[in-house]
């Protein structure tokens, strides 16, 4: 069993009460990642009362942190862990979005990353075929990646062992 929990103003200051209680299920995990403005970069849905302040958010992956190097529920590897330090600046990933993996939607539109606006529809798997729909998705490093397995994903298609590893020390 995965859970995916979403830091935001709401729970900034209970992730060890959120910890435990994924360690009562036995099998589980826990995948944190930071609460943002909206799913989808670029639209003007407003969840400004769920994010919290960068510092708290901050503060609540240093703890997911410690954590991790205590338990096996932090299912967040170390790239996403580390990379969650620096939320909400911009930090560019190695990005594999539409090089290597595209989101399509149910009506056949294909996207180059799943958290872009999906307000252009021009991008048609049915209309133009998959072959010609690949080949004009943009290949664009944003900058404001947060999802935990995205970003994870990210950095291993890079190759950024460096990231996926432990920290020596907190700086690191």
């Amino acid at each position: 069993m995965e859970f995916t929990c979403v830091v935001g103003k709401h729970n900034v200051g209970h992730i060890d009460e959120l910890i435990r209680i994924v360690e009562d299920f036995g099998e589980a995990i826990i995948i944190f990642q930071p609460a943002l403005n909206s799913l989808f970069q670029g639209a003007d849905h407003d969840s400004t009362e769920w994010v919290a302040d960068a510092e708290s958010t901050r503060a609540a992956f240093r703890r997911v942190e410690w954590h991790k190097r205590r338990t096996k529920v932090v299912g967040n590897g170390w790239a996403s862990l580390r990379h969650f330090r620096v939320f909400p600046e911009e930090k560019p990933v190695p990005c594999a979005a539409g090089w290597v993996m595209a989101t399509l939607d149910p009506e056949g539109v294909l996207f180059y990353c799943d958290q872009v606006s999906r307000s252009d529809r021009s991008n048609n798997t049915v209309a133009l075929g998959v072959k010609t729909a690949f080949e004009r998705l943009p290949r664009e490093n944003c900058g404001q990646c947060w999802c935990a397995r995205l970003v994870e994903g990210n950095y291993a298609w890079g190759c950024r062992v460096n990231y996926m590893l432990p920290p020596l020390r907190r700086d690191d």
